[in-house]
This record gives structure tokens, sequence and C-alpha cells, in this order.
């Protein structure tokens, strides 16, 4: 039995699998929605209460992992550790709760969500790229079976673009804008290495392609894909706003308000850029990779019943 716990610059996850000799099964998980990254001052420091919050969901992960027979535990930390000065005032408690954090590079993060995001998937003949737009950093790379052609980590997230652009009180349209704006920036050096590969599909991962996919749906839009039309129809709809609170669309949860405009921004300014019009969300990323890892075994997704069972 293996665990994995990922601490993210917006949620903290902990995926607990049994390897059962064909494949693993879920044996539990949890996920609280932390924002670290939201804890951040200028001079990139995190502030007491984002430390206290991780603690005390570790704390919850250490409760849950007392149930099970754990052969081995790995936690990893990304963006919002990876640029915090203070990291050790979080990492030191952590390891008097027990657990050893690895803060792993943004090429090293990229790499894995690959992984975690590729293994499940079917063969393919062509190259496949992945996206996964976190808290702090946005991951991207570009693979064909076990080659990895590129990895990237890039210095922007839906909480630190929320917190950049988007401000209640000045009207959305302007600000949508400028967060795209500053998007395609960040990405443009990377534009040359990524227009000498080709790609057969797309899929992205973690949250805000999860509720971008989740609005598409439920809007009867597409069948879950991301479209660059549903991105932009997202962006009209909120592009009169100038309050979070204020956006209702079906199949967007409350808790997830204040991250939609800077997360469908991020994804408008990198399917433009990219020239991609359609984008699989994956259920399956960081973790995945990582218990693909740690365990020896490639990670195999298919739901059975209730269930999740991971094939070798």
């Amino acid at each position: 039995m293996y665990a994995v716990i990922d601490l993210g610059s917006n949620s903290f996850h902990l995926l607990i699998a049994q390897f059962t000799g064909q494949g693993f099964t879920i044996v539990d998980r949890c996920s609280e929605k932390i924002q670290l990254a939201d804890g951040l001052n200028r001079e990139g420091t995190l502030n007491q209460a984002a430390i206290n919050r991780g603690l005390n969901c570790l704390r919850l992960f250490k409760r849950i992992l007392a149930r099970h027979p754990v052969r081995e535990t790995k936690v990893v930390a990304t963006q919002a550790l990876r640029q915090a000065t203070n990291a050790q005032q979080f990492i030191q408690p952590a390891k008097t709760l027990g657990f050893d954090i690895e803060i792993i590079s943004g090429v090293r993060e990229a790499e894995l969500i690959l992984r975690g995001i590729c293994d499940p998937l079917p063969s393919c003949t062509g190259n496949r790229l992945v996206i996964d737009i976190g808290g702090a950093s946005t991951e991207i790379a570009v693979g064909n079976g076990d080659q990895i052609l590129f990895a990237q980590s890039l210095p922007m997230g839906c909480v630190c673009w929320r917190d950049h652009f988007f401000s209640d009180g000045y009207e959305y349209g302007m600000r949508c804008q400028q967060a795209r704006e500053a998007a395609r920036e960040v990405l443009q050096p990377h534009l040359d290495a990524l227009a000498g590969l080709e790609w057969q599909e797309v899929y992205a991962s973690s949250g805000s392609a999860k509720m971008l996919s989740r609005i598409s749906l439920a809007n009867d839009w597409t069948d879950g894909k991301i479209t660059r039309a549903c991105v932009s129809q997202i962006q009209d709809s909120i592009c009169h706003l100038n309050d979070h609170r204020q956006i209702e669309l079906n199949g967007l949860k409350p808790e997830r308000r204040d991250l939609l405009a800077p997360g469908s921004s991020i994804m408008a300014a990198l399917m433009e850029s990219l020239s991609i019009d359609t984008i699989h969300y994956s259920s399956t990323a960081l973790r995945e990779g990582i218990l693909g890892e740690i365990s020896g075994h490639r990670v195999g997704y298919q739901a059975q019943g209730d269930v999740r069972l991971l094939g070798t």
C-alpha cells in the first residue's frame, strides 16, 4: 500500500492506493483547499495563517494515514514552497508531524504530471501535450510513449493571477484581457521550442481544467471537453461583472467562483498561443505520476463500479 501527498499551491491532496499484483485500487483519498499561495506576500514569505492551514491539513492526513498499513509515503511540494523564502517555517513543523517533504523542481513536476496523465491512456501513435494550471504555476509537457520531448513550469497560476489581476471592484472584461496578455508573455519564451513539436491530443488536469470541463458539460456546450469557444463564452459571460460573488454559471461550485476569471484567462491564453481548439480533461495528474514512480508499476486507470481500479 502506497500513499502520495501533493502539497499544491491551491490544494493539498492525499491518495492512498493498494497494489494487488494486477493493479491499484484506491483505498482512501482526501483533498483540502488550503491556498498556500494566497499566503505569499510581495517579499515571497508565507504568512502564519497559510502555514497554520497547511499544518492543520497535515494533521488530518496523519489521522487518515493511521487507519491504513501504508508501506511507503511520498510527500512533495510545488510552486508555493519553491518560491517561499521562509519555506522551512512550514517544512520543519511538518517534519515534526512525521512528514518529510520534498520540494520538487518545476520541470520534475511537469514530467511527473505527464506520466500521471499519459500512463492511464491507450497507446497513441503521435505526441501528447499536457497542461496543468495550478495555484501558483502552470506545467506544460509533451511526450510520446515513455519519451519526454518538452517539460516546463511557468510562474503563473489561478491563485496568484487572481491576486494580481482580479481585485473585486474592477470590471472583469478589462482584467481578463490583462490576465490573458500577461499569460501570453510568460509563455512567449517557450514558443520556439514548442513550435518544433506537433501533438495528436491535448489533456489538461487539476482544478481549473476540472472547473472548465464541468461548466462546459453542465451548460451542454460540449460533452466535457474544453474548447476555445467554451472558454471564450465563459469569459464573455463574466466580462461585465466586478465581483466574483456575482458569477452564476451551471456547473460552477461557489467555492471556485474567485478562480474562474484567472483560470479561464490562463487557459484562453494557452489555447490561443498554442493554436489548441480542444482539450480533454484528465482526472489523473501529479499524484498518479508519483504513485507510478515510487511503486515501480505503470499506473493505468479505469472505472469499475464505485471503486477506481488503477491497472499496470
